[in-house]
């Protein structure tokens, strides 16, 4: 659900176009592709993997692999797990 591409249905639509971290408080390094999906949970619309057959390129793996990307990506995943247990609080989701 977190990477990857993303396939919405009309339903879920508004929830990424109307998306706006600064009116729920949020810093606007919140992702626009996952806290959306959260409001979508929150709504009781369905959420669910569909497979794709996608791959990257060669180019993007290896500049994945340096020091300052790794350090990058470990922050990222920091703000994201914190970002989405607040949100997550905020719509009821959890105490």
């Amino acid at each position: 659900m977190f990477f990857g591409p993303r396939v919405i249905g009309p339903r879920a639509l508004p929830y990424f176009l109307d998306y706006n971290p600064e009116a729920l408080g949020a810093p606007d390094t919140w992702d626009p592709t996952h806290f959306p999906v959260i409001a979508c949970i929150a709504a009781g619309l369905r959420v669910m993997d569909v497979p794709v057959p996608y791959g990257h390129p060669m180019a993007q793996t290896q500049a994945e692999g340096t020091p300052e990307m790794i350090l990058k990506r470990v922050r990222q995943l920091d703000e994201l797990t914190q970002g989405t247990f607040k949100y997550a609080r905020q719509l009821g989701l959890m105490k």
